[in-house]
């Protein structure tokens, strides 16, 4: 028998649903490689070739926080680049004020990422057997 995945709470949909467009939009400005987005990663002493690496992945990131299925791995990959982010930003001295700002966007997956945690292991099954 197939158990119908109960309904995630109203703060994991509106956090799933602003952190999936933030990193959707993020993701994008970075692919297109705006001016602004090449001189932060300059600040920060990384190559510009990986600007659209990241600006992939975070599309990518902001997609799966806003598919149910795979919204549990989503708020993992942003927890895990927004605890990157912010040692970047300490080790570099470069726009450290913006660790407070990673650090909500962290609690944010990472309140996600726990309430969702049984889908990461056991993921919906499509059929009974």
């Amino acid at each position: 028998m197939v158990t119908k995945p109960e309904e995630p709470s109203l703060p994991v949909r509106f956090i799933s649903l602003l952190w999936g467009v933030i990193f959707a939009g993020s993701g994008l400005l970075k692919v297109v490689m705006l001016p602004e987005q090449e001189q932060m990663f300059r600040s920060f002493g990384l190559p510009e070739g990986l600007l659209p690496v990241v600006g992939v992945l975070e599309l990518c990131f902001g997609a799966l926080m806003l598919n149910t299925r795979w919204r549990p791995w989503g708020a993992l990959f942003l927890a895990l680049e927004m605890a990157g982010v912010a040692v970047l930003h300490i080790v570099t001295g470069a726009m450290v004020e913006m660790v407070l700002i990673n650090a909500a966007l962290f609690a944010g997956a990472t309140y996600v990422l726990f309430k969702d945690r049984h889908a990461l292991l056991h993921p919906p099954r499509k059929f009974a057997r």
